[in-house]
């Protein structure tokens, strides 16, 4: 199973002969970060923290101090990220988990490896195997936080790895990994204009960046329609295998990056959709496009 974000909907879908079949249908807007924990429970940051069983009921809302805004779970564990209230001095990173299997609806702080600095946010949880990689970044320095969750509910930290600089005020927009690559979309914005950065490491690395002499970026990437475009913008990434997907502005590209990692080899993708605002990975591997109210099934 796997979740398509709407426009004012989030549908709880799995494909079937090809065919993407809909489940069931959850009053959860496309802005909101969605998953599905362990096959049982809809989490959704959503008013807080949502949390629906499959059929769609709510079964809590959570309200916190801090602002969750990524979220990732192994087995019954839910993990979170994001900042602190913006509020007084403690404006900083946070991370927590939530542990449905205890059914106290608790959120718990783990412990982040460097003193949190003001201003700074978790921008994306990733998962690979027992591996926890979070994103942190906003305020150089920024870092990669590995924590081993052989037990979901006990993260151990492993490993922290400082992040490259691609240029100012630079805000990681999302990422992906499988066990070849590791790739993160970040923005960067200053005096210049915006940019966007596609990082990509693993057997080699590289980088593929775009920039515009304008600032529309910043509606965008600071917290307005997940489904929101920007023309000749990079707006998404899924990587399967080693073909990495790219949304620039509101079409499909693709790269294999065994070979020359350089915009110049994007090559277009084909699609029915007129705009497409979204990719989606399923956990079978096949890549979704979405537009507001239409999906499809490219590969």
């Amino acid at each position: 199973m796997f979740l398509i974000p709407l426009k004012y909907q989030c549908l709880l879908c799995a494909v079937e002969n090809d065919e993407i079949k809909i489940i069931q249908r959850f009053p959860i807007p496309a802005r909101s970060r969605t998953i599905i924990v362990n096959n049982t429970y809809i989490v959704s940051l959503f008013k807080g923290i949502s949390i629906f069983d499959l059929q769609g009921s709510l079964l809590k809302n959570i309200k916190c101090d801090v602002m969750p805004t990524c979220i990732h779970s192994k087995g019954q564990v839910v993990y979170l990220g994001g900042q602190s209230d913006k509020e007084g001095p403690s404006f900083t990173e946070f991370f927590s988990m939530l542990n449905l299997e205890a059914h106290d609806y608790a959120l718990k702080t783990i412990d982040i490896p460097i003193p949190m600095g003001y201003g700074k946010a978790i921008d994306d949880i990733l998962i690979l195997g027992n591996r926890l990689i979070l994103v942190d970044n906003l305020i150089y320095p920024k870092y990669l936080f590995e924590y081993d969750i052989s037990i979901p509910n006990i993260p151990i930290h492993t490993k922290t790895n400082e992040l490259e600089n691609n240029g100012t005020y630079e805000h990681i927009v999302c990422g992906d990994i499988n066990e070849r690559w590791m790739v993160l979309l970040s923005a960067t914005f200053g005096m210049g204009g915006a940019s966007d950065h596609i990082s990509i490491a693993g057997k080699k690395k590289g980088i593929l960046s775009i920039h515009r002499n304008t600032f529309e970026i910043l509606e965008y990437r600071f917290g307005k329609s997940a489904l929101k475009y920007i023309p000749n913008a990079f707006n998404d990434i899924c990587l399967i295998n080693d073909i990495l997907y790219v949304l620039m502005g509101v079409k499909m590209y693709r790269i294999n990056l065994n070979g020359r990692i350089s915009k110049s080899k994007l090559e277009p993708v084909q699609s029915r959709l007129r705009t497409v605002k979204k990719l989606i990975k399923t956990p079978c591997k096949r890549l979704i496009a979405v537009s507001d109210q239409r999906f499809e099934c490219i590969v």
